[in-house]
């Protein structure tokens, strides 16, 4: 098990035999939109600013993470009332919580996947994770985790994959492997009825446990 530990403008470094625990914060910028703030998370980065106030942008917050050596992620693009733009005019970004679980279950707002499409079929290319954004344990946990394929059990293994893409988020199944051919694409993972796969803004494909036809695979 991974656990990148960040919250709001804190943080937080454990020891634990079991666990990888990434010393990571939750920052904040300025940014347009009706609650006129944004969000990212600073993973790997043990560190917090000074003085610890928003940043002036999106932009400026990413890039004082990627300057750290760590992984910034936006927050909850949708949650925060964002639009594509506000990841267009950040590349210092590495992705977007496509999907916040905490921000689902109370207000049916975790899911950017349109977030991430638009960024896509401008020609952005941010990477996308899955968090419980947890504040009330037992109560939003376990409603979103992020897979990643690490070289080795180590902190900077798990960054590595985190920065470079080998990783995916799921709000259910776990992927074993995917498989595709000139006819088909062949999902195997734990009981789910449906995994959708995107590799751009128009290819990717919906393996469906009940179609009996293997899926689609986008040209």
């Amino acid at each position: 098990p991974v656990v990148g530990d960040g919250e709001h403008w804190h943080v937080t470094d454990h020891r634990h035999e079991g666990l990888i625990v990434i010393p990571s914060s939750e920052l904040s910028s300025r940014a347009p939109g009706p609650t006129g703030e944004a969000e990212a998370l600073a993973l790997g980065v043990a560190e917090l600013p000074d003085p610890r106030e928003p940043f002036a942008s999106i932009e400026e917050m990413a890039a004082w993470i990627a300057g750290r050596g760590g992984v910034p992620y936006l927050c909850h693009p949708y949650w925060s009332g964002l639009d594509v733009q506000a990841i267009l005019d950040a590349p210092s970004l590495i992705g977007i919580e496509v999907w916040n679980g905490a921000s689902e279950l109370q207000q049916g707002n975790g899911l950017s996947a349109v977030h991430w499409d638009a960024a896509l079929s401008a020609g952005q290319t941010p990477l996308g994770i899955a968090t419980d954004d947890g504040h009330h344990p037992g109560v939003d946990s376990v409603l979103g985790w992020t897979w990643v394929f690490a070289a080795e059990r180590s902190a900077a293994a798990v960054l590595d994959g985190l920065r470079r893409g080998a990783a995916y988020g799921s709000s259910g199944p776990r992927l074993e492997a995917v498989e595709v051919t000139e006819s088909a694409v062949t999902v195997s993972c734990s009981p789910a009825r449906s995994v959708r796969l995107r590799s751009g803004p128009w290819d990717g494909c919906a393996v469906n446990a009940d179609s009996g036809r293997g899926g689609w695979r986008g040209e």
